[in-house]
Order: structure tokens, then sequence, then C-alpha cells
């Protein structure tokens, strides 16, 4: 489209990318480029028209020398053009029957063959076998870049050994990446941040899909961490912490847990009295609690926007072990049985 320049066109488009895997988004993008940058300069030259600004250029000497220096090769370009049109269409008609196969293919491995002959044109040179052979070796490479995700925890110095990794349906409709978006304040405007956490793999976790036993009993974890957030996202996943929890305490292990709130996690559940009451319940096994009180249903006495002193926090802790005593010794009484 002429005046449709590149910039602008993966401005337009880059949103879509964000519901499609690594790879394909990338391609996404490169066809987007490749045809705003390279297709401009065809209209240019032949049509005087250039389709992008940079074409303008072409149009200044390539319209010109093409129809004064090689007017034979005019008509032949034009033909070239009306014959290929003609003939993808025979082909895509003829072969609709195998092409409607080829959709049938898992797009895990379909994509990753059309990336790799996207690279294969884009850095291969007519009759050069050796740039042919890195374009190879740079698609087969290439193909990894659907492992951006896992890159970047290895990079954080995360052990992935024991992930459990989820297959993904290609369209994010039934397990996908969570997304958190962070942008810098400005003057007084404080930073925003956006969190997307819908069908994360997080969430489809169930009881028993981890091997707690051989994490904390044999290999020996000495600290588990988990919070709110991650109790929150299903109610299997509020099992899969519990029992993560009991497993761990079982053998010694650290326990810490972290009383975060998001409203959008509870508002079909309850709200902040059903965090308050998951909160509390996952209390008595923690070691470690970091957060604010009252997400334990524990408020501070008096005026909620004084600046609280050291001593206002002493109470508040006070008050949370004794609610949580409180709690057990009920827990205790209504199940006929002596608790710590």
């Amino acid at each position: 489209m002429p005046g449709l320049t590149a910039t602008m066109g993966c401005a337009l488009l880059i949103s879509f990318t964000f519901s499609l895997p690594p790879v394909q988004g990338s391609l996404m993008l490169m066809g987007i480029f490749t045809g705003g940058i390279y297709g401009g300069s065809i209209s240019a030259i032949l049509i005087r028209t250039p389709g992008t600004p940079a074409a303008a250029a072409t149009l200044l000497d390539g319209h010109p020398l093409l129809f004064r220096d090689h007017l034979e090769i005019v008509c032949p370009i034009f033909a070239g053009m009306i014959l290929c049109q003609v003939a993808l269409l025979v082909i895509g008609l003829s072969g609709a029957r195998l092409f409607s196969k080829l959709i049938n293919i898992d797009i895990r491995v379909l994509t990753p063959i059309i990336f790799l002959l996207c690279m294969v044109g884009s850095y291969s040179m007519p009759f050069s076998f050796f740039d042919v052979g890195l374009a190879l070796g740079i698609g087969v490479v290439a193909y990894f870049v659907g492992y951006l995700l896992e890159d970047l925890t290895l990079q954080g110095g995360v052990d992935l050994s024991l992930a459990k990794w989820f297959d993904y349906d290609g369209i994010g409709r039934d397990v996908r990446n969570g997304l958190n978006f962070v942008e810098r304040g400005f003057g007084v405007r404080g930073a925003l941040g956006c969190s997307d956490r819908g069908h994360t793999a997080t969430s489809k976790i169930k009881p028993c899909d981890i091997d707690w036993e051989h994490i904390f009993g044999e290999l020996g974890v000495r600290w588990f961490h988990t919070g709110g957030i991650c109790a929150a996202l299903s109610d299997d996943a509020y099992e899969v912490v519990s029992e993560a929890m009991r497993v761990a305490k079982k053998h010694g292990t650290v326990v810490s847990y972290d009383l975060n709130y998001r409203p959008s996690l509870w508002e079909q559940r309850a709200g902040l009295a059903a965090c308050q009451a998951t909160n509390r319940a996952l209390a008595e096994q923690v070691d470690v609690m970091m957060g604010f009180p009252g997400f334990l249903g524990v408020q501070p006495d008096g005026d909620d926007n004084r600046v609280l002193a050291a001593a206002d926090f002493e109470g508040l802790i006070a008050d949370a072990v004794a609610s949580l005593a409180e709690a057990e010794a009920l827990m205790a009484g209504s199940a006929g049985q002596t608790q710590r």
C-alpha cells in the first residue's frame, strides 16, 4: 500500500503479535518489515508511485533508468508479474485439498519450518551454497526463539529442570504465559503496572502434579516461598500451595508467604473476605510472613491515613499473632484435637 511504511505497518500490527508465540510473532513482523521496505521500491520503479518515503529516491533514478536503458525488460517484468499471479491462483485452487491437510499439521512443527525458509530466503545469495548453508544454520538456531521465556528465566539463575511445561494450543485459549506491563512514572504521576494473568500455566496446576516429596525430602530444598497471588489464581492453585506447604513443613523446609491481595483475582469469590480467610488458613504453616496485616483481617487502631511508627507495627504483629492463635484454637476445638 503506497504510503504505508515498514515502521507504520509494524506499529499498526504489532499488537496482533501479543497473542502469538514468539516465532509466529517474529515471522509476522519480518513479513511486514520486508514487504514495506522492498515492496515500496517496486511501485516506484514501475509506475512512478513510491510505496514508502525511502522509495522516493528510487523513483528519481529507478523509473527513468529502467525505461531508458532497460526498456526491453519492462514488458517481461509486467508479464512476469501477471503470470505469477495467475500461477498462484491456479496452484491455490488446484492444491486446496493438499493445503487443507497442511493446516492440520501441528503448529509447533509447521511454524519453525516456515521460519527456517524465511531465514534461508533472507540470507542466501544466488548460486552461493555457502550462504545457503549459513542461512540454514541461522534458521535452525532461530527455532529456539520460541524458548525466549525459558532463556530469560535461566539467565536469572533459576533452575528449570523441575519445571512443569504445558502444551500450548497456539491461541492462548487454554494455557499461556502471563504478562506484566510496568510503565515509568513522569513528574507527579506515579508508575502504573498492569498484570495479565488469565489462563496462565500456574493457574492450571493441580494437586499431585508436582512431586513435593522429591523436592523437599530428597533434594533437600531449604526455603519455599509463595504468596497470596499464587493461591488466588484458581481453586486448584490454592490446594497446590497448601499441599506444598504441608510437605515442606514435614521435611523442615522454611516456608515464607507474602500477603498479597489483588481485587481482580477475588472479585468473583467474595472479595477481600475470601482472601483473608485463605491467608488465615495457610498462615498456620508459614514460618516467615510479610505484607499488610489487613489482608489477615487485622487493622491498625486509629486513623488509617496516619503514618505508622515502629511501635504501631509491633502492635499489629502482636494482634496478628493473637488472631492466628485464636483461629488455631477454634480449629482445634472444632476438630476435637490439640494443635500447637
